[in-house]
């Protein structure tokens, strides 16, 4: 138990590095970055996932990016789905490496979305539903 413990620990400050490193600073603007976890589930020492929130505050203008990672043999891939829109994932469910769910909210569209994957959402993003 205490291996899974320590991946997950590991996992969470190996994104969060990967993440903050995605954004540009520069200007006079004041730019605050912040990093949040959301659902996250080891199915077994070997595979298992996360949903990471990325805000970016500018000035008085905040964006916030969401997605899912996988962690599949020791390695973290980016499975969001192409053309997510949601302010939110609710859920994120994988049965085995191949066959997952991703459950998102819009609230400004007031719309749920369901995506699905029968490939583990591996090259490709082959994601379907919306």
């Amino acid at each position: 138990m205490s291996r899974l413990v320590g991946v997950v620990a590991i996992a969470v400050g190996v994104l969060g590095s990967v993440v903050a490193s995605g954004f540009a600073g520069g200007g006079s603007v004041a730019i605050k970055r912040s990093f949040a976890v959301g659902p996250t589930r080891l199915l077994s020492p070997a595979f298992g996932y996360t949903v990471t929130y990325r805000t970016v505050e500018r000035g008085d203008t905040a964006r916030t990016k969401i997605g899912p990672f996988v962690y599949d043999e020791g390695r973290w891939r980016n499975v969001t789905p192409k053309g997510l829109t949601a302010d939110t994932i609710d859920d994120v469910a994988f049965v085995d490496r191949r066959h997952g769910w991703v459950a998102a909210y819009n609230c400004a569209e007031a719309a749920v979305y369901l995506y699905r994957t029968s490939d583990g959402a591996g090259p490709g993003d082959r994601w379907a539903g919306r």
